[in-house]
């Protein structure tokens, strides 16, 4: 009995040896980043940007590139003679890589509206969408959110991709249409 144990416990530690383990490796980049506002009256002016070196493109290819978002929020005060705030969103975002980019977002524009109602539960809605202007793709996005209370917040989130194009970095989530509802306690 002590040989057979001995015999399983060798085939057990020979078959781990061999087996495929997984090792995290983290590049090691250098980066310079820089975000940039300006606020002109209603206008708001936004530059997010970076460079950033030895980092792999979506090739596995280690390549220098740079990055950027930029664009305006314009909010229109008292809509409707109200106390309701309406924001205007028109943002470009950009990454040098191109299709060899690794996040989706290289050469798409963003547009949408934010509602702040100025209430005092907090009321507020931003909705918009984001199309890549090499393929069509589209993203579409909603994220609501009310105070119920003193206690309770409500919170619904929505995400709706259209026409992603095989090739784009959120080809995988083509199928995953997402609406999230959360009800959070605070005490």
């Amino acid at each position: 009995p002590e040989r057979a144990k001995c015999r399983i416990g060798d085939g057990v530690s020979q078959l781990l040896k061999s087996a495929p383990v997984l090792a995290p490796f983290y590049e090691i980049v250098n980066q310079t980043g820089a975000d940039v506002q300006h606020t002109a009256g209603a206008w708001l002016w936004k530059l997010e940007a970076l460079l950033r070196q030895g980092q792999r493109n979506r090739r596995g290819a280690e390549e220098n590139y740079a990055a950027a978002v930029g664009g305006f929020e314009y909010t229109v005060w008292a809509v409707l003679e109200t106390d309701a705030d309406l924001g205007l969103l028109v943002e470009y975002l950009h990454d040098s890589r191109g299709d060899d980019a690794t996040g989706a977002f290289q050469n798409d524009v963003f547009a949408g509206a934010r509602l702040a109602l100025n209430d005092p539960q907090d009321t507020s809605l931003l909705a918009g969408t984001v199309r890549d202007l090499s393929d069509g793709t589209s993203l579409f996005t909603l994220e609501a959110s009310r105070r119920i209370g003193d206690r309770y917040k409500l919170t619904v989130e929505a995400r709706l991709f259209s026409d992603v194009h095989r090739g784009n970095v959120l080809a995988d989530f083509r199928d995953e249409d997402m609406i999230q509802v959360e009800v959070g306690y605070f005490f």
